[in-house]
């Protein structure tokens, strides 16, 4: 045994970054060949872990992606290694990468390439099925929010958008929500049926949804299924009938319970579903849960023991340890189960005596507040005798936004202070304070204060943004930010990137214009490729005073008149201000920045320029009117593209790519003319030997 474990360590360069530990031996002096196996799998683990961080192609991760798997089958301790170095983190990461376009000397068929993405899907839900299975610690971890349920809905987006592996991602979700990976080809089975057949098929799968492994997943399923649908009947049944069948599920799992353990443990699980979702307790609000809950209970009350009964009113809002403290924050659930007296006459007597006990609590609690108010009231009369309105004391809930706007302006303010800023951390963690205002869909001031904080954090550790990239909050800024881009929104992100805050100093217009965090970049670019189809999509409303380009026939462009001419007074022009203030930045900082420019060594960042230069130009070639603001936002970009087209640090094969679309932009711009033509000896003349590992990341 321990000479094939030598000869599987042999095949691994074990990574010099972790210090070995010594192995342990027996009395004797002997190894312990148990003990060795296990230290010789996690090691191996971790140089796995590392090979992932190491591949450059699917392929490649594809392989590394199969050892991770059989590591993790064949010893359960490598579990816990695999969630220590941030494996979960890295399988999101890869996950929201697969369908970005890879690049290199050989091109492989696109058949190919969709295989290999759908091979690593597959592993990756089986990877994280088997981390979290009847593990306890991971299973925690998958549930927080920075690394769980929400970075993977962000991590899927793109996968569950494209028609091509929607059907195979969501029915690894179902597999992996299920740990029955036999139910993975469910969707793709049922988008092959006629209506009539779907029941059939969903009677035939029915005793395989009784069990659900991981129920925070379901959430992920429901938010995803309109995708599914995609305008199909056939599908839009299917999924009706399978979520009922979810539903019926945990019903039935509450109504099985025929013992009090039993029932106090699936209770935990209901309320901790309900107490870290808030969606999820709207949807138990507007499915009248709660009474359905009640009912079920009511045949059981016999069963309801000291621990279901504190589970259940720890939900509602009484706290056991500190009574004082006790107050009803979910008044529904109170009001279903609480006031229902009639089931709590049929509960074991100690349970009446301590259900009875919860009211005198709640009622010292409510004496308490009123004491402390008249307090309050009391000397607000002795300090305000002038004032008519301090007779009685209130809340002022009034224009509640703005205040609150008010309260997060002055919050980061605060933060610029060095001092305050250690007492926040000290509390809080910065991080999750920012992904938490920062939300699915942020206003622009709340992105733009957020945007500032992380300057500020920036500016004071220097390791925040690596730890911002290890919670994905670098993907969730460019998967927020670009839909609520304005002009503050834009001057924050530039800060960002050039470690400009208000105390550091810094003028917009330095000199030296270093770039201190480059992974704002993309965050950046998404911006520019959002806020260009806005453009685009608008760019036949006529300016005031001004004439379009007339690209169609005249016949094409009276009709299209006719259909913007009720929207014109309406339309505002932020759009177009905004994205010239933002190609604007970029065209100086591209002529001023010597690191600025070395971002653009890397092939992320060039390609997301590229393929939003492209959209921009095909959809004005296509537009019937094109007006001046427009084409004038056309000219600037052309500007930044010509840049980069001459710039030692693009690639040749992009450089092409650039000078193509430079052309196709000539005619919007200047119809008459001749196609501009680089000349090969400007574009190549200080191209650098290419190198195929250069890094996805840029500078650092």
């Amino acid at each position: 045994m321990l000479r094939t474990l030598l000869t599987l360590v042999a095949r691994f360069d074990l990574s010099p970054r972790f210090e070995e530990a010594p192995l342990p031996a027996e009395e004797d002096g002997e190894l312990d060949p148990e003990d060795f196996a296990r230290e010789v799998m996690i090691e191996l683990m971790r140089n796995t872990l590392d090979n992932l961080k190491d591949a450059d192609t699917l392929r490649e991760k594809t392989e590394v992606l199969t050892e991770i798997q059989k590591i993790m089958l064949q010893d359960a301790r490598t579990k816990e290694v695999f969630r220590e170095l941030d494996g979960f983190i890295m399988l999101m990461s890869l996950l929201s990468t697969l369908l970005v376009a890879q690049e290199g000397p050989i091109h492989e068929p696109e058949e190919q390439i969709l295989l290999e993405v759908l091979e690593s899907i597959r592993l990756v839900f089986m990877i994280v099925s088997d981390a979290i299975h009847d593990y306890p610690e991971n299973t925690n971890t998958s549930r927080c929010d920075s690394i769980g349920f929400k970075s993977l809905f962000l991590a899927i987006r793109d996968l569950v958008s494209d028609k091509r592996t929607v059907d195979v991602t969501l029915g690894f979700l179902l597999s992996m929500t299920l740990n029955d990976f036999a139910l993975s080809g469910l969707f793709t089975t049922l988008r092959s049926l006629s209506m009539d057949q779907v029941d059939a098929k969903i009677h035939e799968f029915e005793t395989r949804l009784i069990i659900i492994r991981q129920p925070d997943a379901i959430r992920l399923l429901w938010d995803s299924a309109p995708r599914l649908v995609d305008g199909s009947p056939v599908m839009r049944y299917a999924i009706y009938k399978l979520f009922e069948l979810f539903r019926s599920s945990v019903n039935t799992s509450l109504q099985l319970a025929k013992s009090r353990h039993e029932i106090s443990r699936t209770l935990s699980i209901l309320t901790d579903c309900i107490r870290n979702s808030w969606e999820n307790s709207e949807d138990m609000e507007r499915l009248r849960g709660y009474e359905i809950l009640t009912d079920i209970l009511r045949s059981k009350a016999q069963m309801i023991n000291m621990t279901s009964f504190e589970t259940l009113f720890e939900s509602i809002g009484l706290n056991f340890r500190t009574p004082e403290q006790s107050t009803v924050v979910n008044v529904v659930l109170y009001k279903a189960i609480a006031l229902d007296f009639e089931f709590w006459s049929h509960a074991r007597r100690e349970i009446q005596h301590v259900y009875f006990e919860h009211f005198i609590t709640l009622l010292e609690v409510q004496v308490q507040g009123f004491q402390h108010e008249a307090a309050f009231i009391k000397a607000g009369l002795a300090n305000s005798a002038s004032s008519p309105h301090s007779i009685i004391s209130r809340i002022d809930y009034s224009n509640a936004p703005q205040k609150a706007e008010q309260v997060l302006e002055i919050f980061v303010s605060l933060l610029s202070n060095l001092n305050f800023y250690n007492k926040f951390i000290t509390a809080l963690p910065v991080m999750r304070i920012c992904l938490l205002l920062i939300g699915d869909r942020p206003q622009p001031f709340v992105a733009t204060q957020v945007l500032r904080i992380i300057a500020i954090s920036i500016r004071i550790s220097v390791s925040f943004k690596r730890k911002f990239e290890l919670i994905s909050g670098w993907s969730v800024l460019k998967t927020a930010l670009p839909e609520c881009w304005d002009s503050a929104v834009n001057e924050a992100a530039f800060d960002v990137l050039l470690g400009r805050t208000p105390k550091s100093g810094k003028s917009r217009m330095d000199s030296e214009n270093a770039v201190i965090c480059p992974q704002i970049v993309p965050t950046i670019l998404s911006a520019l490729q959002t806020g260009l189809r806005s453009v685009v999509d608008n760019c036949g409303v006529s300016d005031e005073g001004g004439d379009g380009t007339f690209l169609l026939s005249s016949l094409h462009i009276g009709m299209f008149m006719s259909f913007v001419a009720a929207d014109a007074p309406h339309f505002s022009r932020v759009a177009e201000t905004t994205m010239e203030r933002l190609v604007e930045d970029l065209l100086d900082l591209h002529a001023s920045s010597a690191t600025f420019k070395q971002i653009f060594r890397s092939q992320q960042t060039r390609r997301l320029f590229i393929e939003s230069y492209r959209a921009f130009v095909t959809k004005l070639l296509q537009a019937p009117l094109v007006n001046q603001r427009s084409l004038r936002l056309l000219e600037k970009i052309a500007h930044l593209g010509i840049s980069l087209a001459v710039d030692s640090a693009v690639a040749g094969a992009q450089k092409r790519e650039i000078q193509a679309i430079l052309q196709d932009a000539e005619t919007p711009l200047n119809p008459s003319a001749e196609k501009t033509v680089i000349s090969a000896e400007l574009l190549y003349a200080y191209l650098p030997l290419y190198d195929p590992q250069e890094s996805f990341h840029g500078p650092t």
